[in-house]
């Protein structure tokens, strides 16, 4: 059988793909997908998950909030948690704008809170876990600024 020109270099670059691995022969995870066309917007892309997964009743919403004081409710997300520092790890903030991967919010979603001396269960609690690409996308708006757009 005869294999086309174009199916060998795509057999060749799945092979080095494997070897550039960690060493297990696994290829390195793919990269997160691309931010929607003009970047991610906290008022529709970013808020609605907070809405729908963060801002339950006896979670992140009303008067006295789990966090504490973190109230992730339309119009508050961002007072309560962009450059304000997490009540469990005091030298992260909450949200580092620029920064995803030092953000104590990402940490959370992540569920490696006790890598950082950080408690608790990963967010949502008693729920169940954000999915990579929505994570991804929070992680986007972060590493873009965190802007209240």
């Amino acid at each position: 059988m005869r294999v086309g020109r174009a199916m060998a270099i795509g057999i060749a670059v799945a092979l080095l793909g494997c070897l550039a691995g960690d060493g297990t022969g696994m290829a390195p995870p793919p990269p997160p997908p691309p931010p929607p066309p003009g970047g991610v917007s906290f008022a529709a892309d970013i808020q609605p998950i907070f809405t729908a997964s963060c801002a339950l009743t006896n979670c992140h919403v009303g008067p006295n909030p789990a966090g504490p004081g973190l109230n992730l409710s339309e119009g508050q997300t961002r007072s309560t948690t962009v450059d304000i520092p997490s009540s469990q790890v005091t030298r992260l903030l909450l949200i580092e704008p620029g920064n995803a991967d030092s953000s104590y919010l990402i940490i959370k979603l992540d569920g490696n809170q006790s890598t950082v001396g950080g408690f608790g269960g990963t967010m949502p609690i008693n729920a169940n876990p954000l999915d990579q690409a929505t994570i991804d996308l929070i992680r986007a708006w972060i590493d873009a600024g965190a802007e209240d757009n």
